[in-house]
This record gives structure tokens, C-alpha cells and sequence, in this order.
């Protein structure tokens, strides 16, 4: 995913589940939790969202395709 998916109300995510409910939680500070057994499509733009909402709330989106990257390879050794 790219720096150009930082618009978290864009077409780009709008098969997230819950956008709304993710962007208030990142703003408060609660924790987020994937539970998965597969990586699908929809849940690698799910994982891309709530990093842009990350580094969004911190203004450091430029980070957002190094960290996707980094935490892809997490979830895909993870399930």
C-alpha cells in the first residue's frame, strides 16, 4: 500500500469493516485487535487502515508502506 491511501474516508478502504469505529479508537488511544486465520485482501487493507490512522493521528504517514510491509510479514508468520 502506498502514502496515496492516507485518505481513510476514500474509496481505497471502503470495504473496512467499521472505519469509523477504528478511526474514534486510534484518536482515544484504545487498543486494536485483528483476530484472523487467513490473510485475505480484505483484511490486508483492514491491517493498511488502522496503520494510516496510526500515523495519521501522529502526522508521520510516510511511514505508512514500511510499516504495512513490516507488519504483513508479522501477520503472514503469525498465521
Amino acid at each position: 500500500m502506498s502514502e496515496a491511501h492516507s485518505d481513510l474516508h476514500g474509496p481505497n478502504y471502503a470495504d473496512v469493516k467499521d472505519r469509523q469505529n477504528i478511526i474514534d479508537g486510534v484518536e482515544s488511544g484504545r487498543r486494536i485487535v485483528f483476530i484472523t486465520y487467513a490473510i485475505t485482501d480484505v483484511m490486508e487493507r483492514q491491517l493498511d487502515f488502522v496503520i494510516a490512522a496510526l500515523l495519521k493521528k501522529y502526522n508521520r504517514i510516510e511511514l505508512q508502506s514500511t510499516l504495512y510491509t513490516c507488519m504483513k510479514e508479522i501477520v503472514v508468520n503469525a498465521t
